[in-house]
C-alpha cells in the first residue's frame, strides 16, 4: 500500500474513534460527522488503490471526476 492509502486509513480509524468517543455520552450530532468523515476518508482510500489521482480524492465534489476511472 502507498503511504497515502495508509494514511488515509489512519485518518479513517482516528475519525471512527472520535465517532464513538462522541456517542458514548450520547453526542449523535457530533458521532455522525465523525462517523461520515471516517467512511469518507476509508473510501478515499480505496479509490486511491484503483488509481484514481490523489488531485481527484481531496474534496466531496471530486466524486464527479471520478467517473472516468
Amino acid at each position: 500500500m502507498t503511504d497515502l492509502v495508509l494514511d488515509l486509513m489512519a485518518k479513517a480509524g482516528r475519525a471512527a474513534v472520535s465517532a464513538r468517543a462522541l456517542l458514548d455520552p450520547g453526542d449523535a450530532d457530533g458521532a455522525c460527522s465523525r462517523a461520515y468523515y471516517a467512511m469518507f476518508d476509508a473510501a478515499r482510500a480505496a479509490l486511491a488503490t484503483k488509481g484514481v489521482p490523489p488531485e481527484c480524492l481531496k474534496t466531496h465534489e471530486s466524486g464527479q471526476s471520478i467517473e472516468r476511472f
